[in-house]
C-alpha cells in the first residue's frame, strides 16, 4: 500500500512540475526525462533509507515479534520502581535488570516495548544485535526462491502448492532462523551447528507450516473475491499499486479490501506464525542460552523423549500456553511496528517526490 502511495506520489508530482514547466494542459500528460542529478539524488535518498528499511522491515517486523512470541513473561527480567519522597512510583532499571519495591518485584517483559527490546539487545549483544539471523534468512530465502523455481516446471503444480512444497522443503532452515534470533549470543552459532536434524524438525513443524501457508493462502483468496465483487477491474496480487485510474469509489473499494486483508493477517494468519513459531523454539537445544527468559517446558506439557517419545511441544500446547497478556504485548507490537513503517516509508515517499519535482526536466511537447 506504501509502494502504491509512492509511485502515485512521485507520478502526480512529476507531472504537475511538467505542467508547469512545458505549459500543457493538465489533460495532456507531457513528455519529461529524469536528468542524470534526479537519479543520482533518488540513489543516495534510497541508500539513505536503505538501514531504516531493513530496521523496520526485518527487525521491527521479524526479529521483535519472534522474540515477543517465544518470551515467558512469567520470568522476564524485572524493572525497578523505587519510590520518591512523596509515595509515588517511576521506572529505574539497575545493571542486572532486578530491583524491589518494598520488598516485591516488579514484572516488565523485555518485549514490553519497542525501545525496551531495542536496548537490551543493544546492551547484551551490541550495535549488530538488531540484525541478529539476517544471514540465515537471506539463506532461507534464496533457497525458497530457487525451490520454487525448479518446481514451477513441473506441469500443472499451482503456484501456491510450490510456495507450500518450498516451505516444507527449508524447515531446517526457518528453524534453525528462530533459534539464532533466540540466542544470547547469535555470533557465536554457526549455520552448520544451528540446522536441527531435519526427520525430526519436519515431523514437529510440518503441520503448524501448513496451517501457516493455508491461512495466508485463505486471506489472500479472500481478498481476491472481495475485489472480484466490488468490481475492482484487472484485478491481481498487486492491483493496489494501480493508482492512475483511480476515482473516488475505487479508493474507497480498494481500502475496504486493504483493511479486510489487515483484520485477516491479525486474526488468522498472526496466530499461526504464533503457533509455528513457538514449536519451532521448543526444538533449541537443551544447551542453548536464550536471549529472553524462555520456558523450555511450556508450563511441563513439554515431555522429554524418553518418557513419552515427544520432546517438543504440540500445535494446540503452542497456543493455550501463550498468554493473554502475552497477546496483547504482541498486538501493541505489531501496531507500533506498523505506525513507525508508515512512518519511515511516508518520509521516503516525500522526500523522493520532492527530489523529482526539484530535478524533473520536461522535454519539448511532441
Amino acid at each position: 500500500m506504501l509502494q502504491a502511495l509512492a509511485y502515485f506520489a512521485t507520478s502526480s508530482l512529476s507531472r504537475r512540475a511538467a505542467y508547469a514547466s512545458s505549459g500543457d494542459e493538465p489533460g495532456q500528460d507531457p513528455t519529461y526525462t529524469l536528468t542524470p542529478l534526479t537519479w543520482g539524488v533518488i540513489g543516495l535518498v534510497t541508500l539513505a533509507f536503505v538501514p531504516l528499511f531493513v530496521q523496520t522491515l526485518y527487525t521491527l517486523a521479524s526479529v521483535y515479534p519472534t522474540l515477543a512470541m517465544v518470551e515467558d513473561p512469567t520470568s522476564a527480567p524485572y524493572e525497578a520502581v523505587p519510590s520518591d519522597d512523596n509515595g509515588a512510583t517511576f521506572a529505574a532499571a539497575d545493571e542486572t535488570g532486578d530491583a524491589v519495591v518494598q520488598g516485591s518485584k516488579v514484572p516488565s517483559p523485555i518485549t514490553a516495548s519497542i525501545l525496551r527490546t531495542h536496548r537490551y539487545l543493544r546492551s547484551v549483544n551490541g550495535r549488530w544485535a538488531d540484525f541478529r539471523g539476517l544471514l540465515v534468512a537471506i539463506t532461507r530465502f534464496v533457497l525458497v526462491m530457487i525451490i520454487i523455481t525448479v518446481v514451477k516446471l513441473v506441469p500443472f503444480v499451482p503456484m501456491a502448492m510450490c510456495n507450500l512444497i518450498a516451505q516444507l522443503a527449508v524447515v531446517q532452515f526457518s528453524t534453525a532462523w528462530v533459534h539464532v534470533v533466540m540466542d544470547a549470543d547469535p555470533r557465536s552459532v554457526s549455520l552448520r551447528h544451528s540446522l536441527t536434524p531435519f526427520r525430526r524438525t519436519f515431523k514437529a513443524t510440518c503441520l503448524p507450516v501448513f496451517f501457516r501457508w493455508l491461512a495466508s493462502s485463505i486471506v489472500g483468496l479472500l481478498a481476491m473475491l472481495l475485489a472480484r465483487m466490488m468490481h475492482i477491474d484487472g484485478h491481481t496480487d498487486n492491483f493496489l499499486y494501480d493508482l492512475e485510474s483511480f476515482s473516488h469509489s475505487m479508493i474507497w473499494k480498494k481500502t475496504i479490501v486493504s483493511i479486510v486483508t489487515l483484520v485477516g493477517t491479525f486474526v488468522v494468519v498472526v496466530p499461526t506464525d504464533v503457533v509455528l513459531t513457538r514449536v519451532q523454539a521448543s526444538l533449541l537445544p537443551a544447551d542453548a542460552k536464550t536471549v529472553v527468559p524462555f520456558d523450555r517446558s511450556f508450563e511441563g506439557t513439554v515431555k522429554p523423549a524418553v518418557v513419552d517419545g515427544l520432546d517438543y511441544v504440540s500445535m494446540l500446547d503452542a497456543f493455550r500456553t501463550f498468554s493473554r497478556a502475552s497477546w496483547r504485548r504482541l498486538l501493541m507490537l505489531y501496531v507500533n511496528v506498523f505506525l513507525l513503517t508508515v512512518v519511515v516509508e511516508v518520509a521516503y515517499i516525500i522526500i523522493l517526490a520532492l527530489t523529482i519535482v526539484m530535478t524533473n526536466k520536461p522535454s519539448p511537447a511532441v
